[in-house]
């Protein structure tokens, strides 16, 4: 008897001949999308058969399921054959992890081109017509990409396709795409704008320490912050690029003690502060930038950009921070965390009135905008180490509403032009200074017997409200 393989493996059920003479036949039509196939097209199949199908995905995709007359998300099936039928395999691109848990890129450092897959290597190592042989990704998104005797660079970013893409000069330069990224092994489809297109395999050199690289180049976008470095001796050019050694070193940042004055400068943005590792001290004040990020500047102990218009700050992983100062911003409570600042001993937070500027000399510096910020809570649970706490021109209404039970060190606190109802500081045995003026609807203030009996005279209050130890 002559054998058969059949790509489909047909269950029949077992029927007498007279009844495979009128049993009705059906079609079954099976169809794959992009990125992988399927074991059969399909066929006509009697009433009553069962079919099995299996769908397989290429490299770099994932089956997630079928549709039409199964909606089923198993690679392997069985179809009852019952009237005619008609299924469609569907793979998607698999995007692979391209960062880590703390959504940094795993690709920094060099990595020295294998071959092209599937291409021809000359002796001097590099490849005829494109002639790449190195690529280098650094820590603040700038890649140099060695081809022939010339380098290119510019900055990288990561799409959310899995895809990196090279700029240069504000341009799109190239794309690696079906990027397969490992500790030691990179793989990827290389599309650059002179027709260059290479399927590339390149491994991690071991010895290379981006921090240490000369020819590493930090981003910074805003032309006025740039400036300021330039006027300080750090940089020579305005084309957005600083070199990374330039800076990498800084410990003090816009402060009246560093080169660098950033002082109402009308800086806008803050893009590329991440390479300052070494910062200890920072300010900006009097700026236009509308939201920050100190998550990289692991070594900040003061941070002070008060009148800008900061509408969200990122302070979560700064545990070194001792001095937090953004009054005069538009900030809200929800953008604001300070949990993990648990060295933080002075916070300055909130809006301001209206006014102007004078410097020591008695010289107009600014006008300063009325802001009101949107703080109505901040939870202090963690922040046992607070002696001065300022909100100001914001939405407190009680301190109730945040967990302030472990501010026993509290020696300054100002919570003027509020929405105070109610305020209990009878625990702050230590204050000495207090404002809490412009609460128009705060009647009592409770206070304890010993606070009672020799108000300081540091403390300052509306009028028409009172102290009491009993406010109830």
């Amino acid at each position: 008897m002559k054998n058969i393989f059949p790509l489909l493996i047909l269950i029949l059920v077992t029927c007498s001949k007279k009844d495979e003479e009128t049993k009705t036949k059906f079609s079954l039509i099976i169809d794959s999308s992009e990125g992988g196939y399927v074991s059969s097209s399909g066929g006509e199949y009697e009433e009553g058969s069962i079919v099995s199908i299996s769908a397989f995905a290429n490299d770099g995709y994932v089956f997630i399921g079928w549709t039409g007359s199964s909606t089923s998300t198993f690679s392997e099936i069985e179809i009852t054959v019952s009237s005619g039928k008609y299924l469609t395999a569907v793979f998607e691109k698999k995007i692979f992890n391209l960062v880590d848990e703390n959504n940094i890129f795993i690709g920094v450092g060099k990595w020295k081109i294998r071959r092209p897959r599937g291409g021809d290597k000359e002796n001097s190592g590099k490849f005829a017509d494109c002639e790449i042989y190195e690529i280098i990704f650094r820590s603040n998104s700038s890649f140099t990409l060695s081809r022939g005797d010339s380098k290119v660079t510019g900055q990288y970013n990561l799409d959310s396709e899995g895809n990196i893409n090279l700029i240069k000069s504000d341009s799109s330069y190239g794309i690696m795409r079906d990027v397969i990224l490992t500790e030691n092994y990179i793989s990827f489809s290389s599309e650059f704008n002179d027709s260059c297109n290479l399927d590339l395999d390149a491994d991690r050199v071991k010895d290379y320490d981006p921090l240490s690289d000369p020819e590493a180049l930090t981003y910074i976008p805003d032309d006025n912050f740039e400036q300021s470095i330039i006027d300080a001796g750090f940089d020579d050019k305005l084309d957005d690029y600083i070199i990374t050694q330039n800076i990498s070193g800084i410990v003090r940042l816009g402060t009246s003690e560093s080169e660098i004055k950033l002082f109402n400068k009308g800086i806008k943005n803050l893009i590329g502060l991440d390479e300052f590792r070494s910062l200890k001290e920072f300010s900006a004040d009097l700026n236009l930038i509308d939201s920050v990020d100190f998550s990289k500047n692991l070594n900040l102990e003061t941070i002070s950009i008060y009148y800008n218009d900061i509408k969200s700050i990122d302070i979560s992983k700064n545990e070194n921070l001792k001095s937090l100062n953004i009054l005069g911003n538009p900030i809200q409570t929800s953008t604001v965390d300070i949990s993990k600042n648990i060295n933080l001993e002075v916070l300055f937070i909130g809006g301001s009135t209206g006014t102007r500027l004078i410097n020591d000399q008695g010289e107009f510096i600014a006008e300063i905008p009325q802001t009101t910020a949107k703080i109505s809570s901040l939870d202090f649970s963690s922040n046992s180490k607070l002696t001065s706490l300022k909100i100001t021109h914001s939405e407190i209404s009680d301190l109730e509403t945040s967990n302030y039970n472990n501010l026993d060190n509290i020696l300054l606190l100002d919570l003027s032009f509020n929405q105070l109802q109610s305020l209990d500081i009878s625990r702050f045995i230590l204050l000495e200074s207090l404002n809490i003026v412009g609460n128009s609807n705060l009647d009592c203030v409770e206070i304890n017997q010993n606070q009672l009996s020799s108000i300081p005279t540091g403390w300052i209050k509306d009028s028409s409200s009172e102290y009491n130890i009993d406010c109830n």
